[in-house]
This record gives structure tokens, C-alpha cells and sequence, in this order.
């Protein structure tokens, strides 16, 4: 009987060397500074030379070495985009942030409980309707 060997599917992993990878998203970072250019999440990845998903699924399949490099680098995206919210045409930094960066608009809902029967409730609405005048 012939052992199973296990195979990888797909494109080997483009970065084995976390040096090298952190080493480029410095570089990065360093190339948007110097030519005044926006950062974020699909710039960083293609300067990379891999995809978003790519991006991400490294965060999440290698927690303890790509993980905290990814990390950092989204935290300096996201404080970029950030700061574009006191600028003008902040519309799609707003949607930036909420699809990449888990932001949401918070409304405030106040629970004011009030005790009164359903009678009580009736008659107050009956009496609100015959005070209008039509």
C-alpha cells in the first residue's frame, strides 16, 4: 500500500522570509512619503506583488509572524484615512473605513420605558385625535 503524500494546491507562498516582507512594507510606506501618494490596503498589496485576499489570508494563517507586520501596516492605513476625514470629499474614506476597517455609524437609541396600560395608551391617542382640528 502506497502512503498518500500530501500536496499543496496553488501558487507557493510568495514571502518565506519575514525580513524581506517586513523590509518591503517599509518601503512602501517610505514610497507613498517621498512622492506624496495615498496609502492603502490594495496599494500595499500590489506593492507587495500579491492580492488583497493574499494580504489577509497571510494575516490570518501566520498570526505569529506575518500577523503583527500586516497589523502594523493596516494601523498606518488606517490612520492615514483617518486624518482624509477632516478634509473635503470624505465619502469614500468613510466607505474605506467601514469595509476595511470594521467602522460603523452608531446611532443612539433611547429606551424610555413608560408605564401605562393599554386603556390608558387609547384614550390618550382618542384624545390627541379630537383635539385636531381638520
Amino acid at each position: 500500500m502506497k502512503a498518500k503524500i500530501k500536496q499543496h494546491l496553488g501558487k507557493p507562498k510568495s514571502y518565506s522570509n519575514i525580513e524581506e516582507f517586513e523590509k518591503k512594507c517599509s518601503e512602501y510606506f517610505n514610497y507613498c512619503t517621498k512622492n506624496h501618494l495615498p496609502v492603502g490596503v490594495c496599494g500595499l498589496a500590489s506593492f507587495l506583488d500579491i492580492d488583497r485576499s493574499t494580504l489577509y489570508r497571510y494575516e490570518k494563517n501566520y498570526p505569529d509572524t506575518f500577523g503583527p507586520i500586516i497589523k502594523q501596516s493596516r494601523a498606518k492605513i488606517e490612520a492615514y484615512l483617518e486624518m482624509c476625514l477632516y478634509g473635503k470629499n470624505v465619502t469614500g474614506t468613510i466607505f474605506n473605513l467601514k469595509n476595511n476597517f470594521g467602522w460603523a455609524e452608531r446611532e443612539k437609541v433611547e429606551n424610555v420605558n413608560v408605564e401605562m396600560t393599554y386603556e390608558e395608551y387609547v384614550k390618550k391617542m382618542e384624545s390627541c385625535i379630537s383635539d385636531e382640528e381638520y
